[in-house]
């Protein structure tokens, strides 16, 4: 690619795409999650995220910010600090897949925090879901 061409073409519709998502966000259309009531294949009742790089106050804030944001009790997940000082968040009661997701993702990326001096890291430790992986990947395994 030419110098020109990723100046011309690339950096404008990267610009572009970011004013869309931000004026989404700003609008609060927020990716929604599935609002069926009803099980379905991508429910999760194990699993947990696996979180360092935030002090405990910082990451039980953005935990709720999470929760409010999607509209979801507080009481949807429960944070551990391990003895060795990685923080865990379990969900008591089953879940969707989707859910999870955000979740790490928001772990990575919360509205109003300054990261000056944070490296945050979040993993998803989760059965697969259809869809969800490679497709070696059997669902419900542990990925």
């Amino acid at each position: 690619m030419s110098g020109s061409f990723v100046w011309q073409v690339i950096v404008p519709a990267l610009v572009i795409g970011g004013f869309i998502l931000i004026r989404a966000a700003v609008n609060g259309k927020l990716p929604r999650l599935p609002s069926s009531s009803q099980p379905d294949e991508a429910d999760l009742d194990s699993g947990h995220v696996l979180v360092s790089g935030w002090a405990l106050d910082d990451l039980e804030k953005i935990l709720s910010d999470f929760c409010g944001m999607y509209e979801l009790p507080r009481e949807s997940f429960t944070l551990v600090t391990d003895p060795d000082g990685w923080q865990r968040i379990f969900w008591p009661e089953p879940i969707h897949s989707h859910t999870a997701q955000f979740l790490v993702n928001y772990i990575h990326y919360p509205n109003g925090f300054d990261f000056d001096g944070a490296s945050p890291c979040a993993v998803g430790v989760m059965p697969t879901t259809s869809g969800a992986g490679p497709v070696s990947v059997p669902v419900g395994a542990i990925a």
